[in-house]
């Protein structure tokens, strides 16, 4: 009756459509709590003006109802248009422009615009050049604030674009300005910058005392990582923690909401399950976290570097090692033969961090005079053949200056010209510091290894095993709930020390939800290092990927022998550890090259 119109109801009949023939509870029909009664397809109406029956036309009437329909669906959508929060607009306030403070002074000291009435003495002129001299120095001042005023806005981002971090500009409005400075560049803000501010600018060191200030506010810190990158690149460290940050704020917002997500196997192109960044989210959180360049899966035994074994002269077994490009280049090469693996694995890593802790901007000064013969840059050596070819060296330069250990790499491809080779040797920086990465992960969650549960049956190897605490042997207990195994490659620089190894394994464990057990395995070799049967990085990586392929349009079934193998794999990792040394602790000369550390240590030959 609240409908506007309706005037009279004269009759009502209401039945319960879901149970038409139910006549139990005649008078009775229950409405559960929650629920309300509706109208449905089987109600009718007839209309009455006083006693005489009215014809609806049906068409008309179904007409009307859906254009109040659709009203009221507009009317829902136009409701939610103008409910958000509006941002209000900001006003540029100009903070980077300054004037001069000597025009607001008084006309009597003579500093301003008006200056000094013609007829006053010289020595009174001189007064005023003076103050105006001396007045120029906190006019700089201000004017150098307010530049770095106007890019604050720059410098507390996260794309940290610039390339400096000390700014200023020149002092504006002096009346007679030319009479007081000499050799100062006004018109260009660059070089006024680089002349008065430049031995004060360490970008590095700033930025990262920045990029502090902005980790902090999100209540994460480096400090650790900090320290740990100290001991292992000396004084590249800094510049490899200031691309650790940055890396780490870009994706913040990724790493931050995504941190809890898993990624996604369900029917995705191969594209999307190898050679990609559809990777959990704690695995990008912790990579970043880490420094570790690149976290997406892919091939990780497939190394741009190769340690190779050839028979030198007097029959012995050697070994030397390369390292190419994307393109399979050759661009480094090793300058002598080592005994072992290890030794040359050692001196390839000793060789990239020379290159790394090279600025290119010492490159570039350092062409800027003619280079000679033997010119040493940053740890670059330049050499120039008889014929004016050049090429260059990487040097160790706290070795003996003339001892062998002092050339520690070469590039075998000589060039033209002086440009050429210090577009050579900046490519190489480039490559080690932005390109080049051999450090990776797999996260690989147990639940997605469950046997086929679509079936009746279920064979025994389907399973996974897991030892218990105590290691007296393998039991069938759960081995899928709310547990991991975190694969890395045991070979890397980083990775290969037992330091940062125990940071990254308890970074791992910290930023995991607290009822998740991770395995942590650092597993070895390079591809062709090793036999590809005895190469547990290699059998890993194909069995996950032909597991993932497969299972991608499975759902809840299992490939059976894909997850066979990778059990298999799986449970026959074993991590590599550092080489130490067994030694007689009565020769008091013996140099300690490794310590023992029970497992976690491998033995070698003394």
């Amino acid at each position: 009756m609240a409908v506007d119109g309706v005037k009279i109801i004269k009759d009502i009949s209401i039945k319960d459509c879901n149970n038409p023939d139910d006549d139990a509870g005649e008078w009775i029909i229950c409405v559960e709590p929650g629920k309300k009664p509706v109208r449905c397809s089987d109600s009718a109406y007839s209309y009455f003006k006083n006693v005489l029956p009215v014809n609806v036309n049906k068409k008309k009437v179904e007409h009307y109802l859906d254009t109040i329909k659709k009203e009221e669906r507009e009317a829902q959508k136009s409701a939610k248009v103008g409910m958000e929060i509006e941002v209000p607009q900001g006003v540029y306030a100009n903070t980077n422009e300054t004037t001069t403070i000597q025009n607001d002074f008084p006309d009597t000291y003579g500093i301003g615009r008006n200056g000094l009435p013609p007829q006053v003495p010289t020595a009174r002129k001189s007064q005023a050049k003076q103050l105006k001299a001396y007045l120029l120095f906190f006019d700089q001042v201000l004017a150098t604030y307010f530049a770095h005023l106007g890019k604050v806005k720059d410098l507390l981002s996260v794309d940290q674009r610039l390339k400096k971090t000390y700014f200023t500009q020149a002092v504006q409005d002096i009346k007679d300005f030319e009479e007081l400075v000499a050799d100062y560049p006004a018109g260009d803000p660059e070089q006024l910058t680089h002349k008065l501010l430049g031995d004060l600018d360490n970008d590095v060191q700033r930025k990262n005392k920045i990029l502090d200030h902005l980790v902090a506010r999100f209540a994460e810190k480096f400090t650790d990582y900090a320290f740990l990158m100290k001991q292992l690149y000396a004084d590249y460290a800094d510049m490899a923690i200031l691309q650790s940050k940055q890396g780490f704020l870009k994706d913040y917002d990724v790493t931050s909401r995504g941190r809890g997500s898993a990624f996604n196997y369900y029917r995705q192109p191969a594209e999307d399950l190898w050679d990609t960044e559809n990777v959990a989210g704690v695995q990008k959180r912790i990579a970043r976290l880490a420094g570790i360049r690149d976290y997406s899966r892919r091939d990780l035994s497939g190394s741009l570097i190769e340690i190779y074994d050839l028979v030198d002269a007097d029959g012995i077994t050697v070994y030397r090692w390369r390292i190419f490009d994307t393109g399979g280049n050759i661009i480094l090469s090793a300058t002598e033969n080592y005994h072992t693996p290890q030794e040359a694995r050692d001196e390839v890593y000793h060789a990239m961090v020379k290159i790394v802790t090279t600025s290119s901007g010492s490159i570039d000064t350092a062409f800027e005079s003619e280079i000679a013969d033997e010119t040493v840059v940053g740890n670059f050596e330049i050499q120039i053949s008889a014929t004016g070819k050049y090429s260059f060296n990487v040097l160790d330069r706290e070795a003996d200056p003339d001892g062998p250990d002092r050339v520690i790499a070469r590039q075998y491809t000589y060039h033209e010209t002086e440009e050429e080779i210090k577009e050579a040797i900046l490519a190489l920086i480039a490559f080690m510091t932005d390109m080049f990465s051999e450090e990776g992960m797999f996260l690989i969650e147990h639940i997605l290894l469950r046997p086929d549960v679509t079936t009746e049956t279920v064979s025994q190897d389907q399973f996974m095993t897991i030892c218990d605490d105590d290691c007296r042997g393998c039991h069938p207990i759960d081995p899928y709930s709310f547990r991991v195994t975190v694969v890395l490659p045991g070979w890397t620089y980083r990775f290969a020390n037992i330091d940062f190894r125990n940071f990254l394994a308890e970074l791992i464990r910290k930023e995991l939800p607290a009822h998740v057990l991770a395995r942590i395995c650092w597993v070895g070799y390079r591809e062709g290092q090793v036999p590809d049967e005895d190469n547990d990085m290699l059998r890993l990586e194909k069995a996950y990927k032909a597991f993932l392929l497969a299972k991608t349009n499975l759902g809840q079934k299992q490939d059976k022998e894909k997850l066979k193998e990778l059990n298999k794999v799986l449970n026959e990792l074993s991590s590599v550890y550092p080489t130490g040394r067994l030694i007689d602790c009565n020769e008091e000369n013996e140099i300690l090259e490794g310590k023992i550390i029970l497992g976690r240590t491998n033995i070698g030959n003394i």
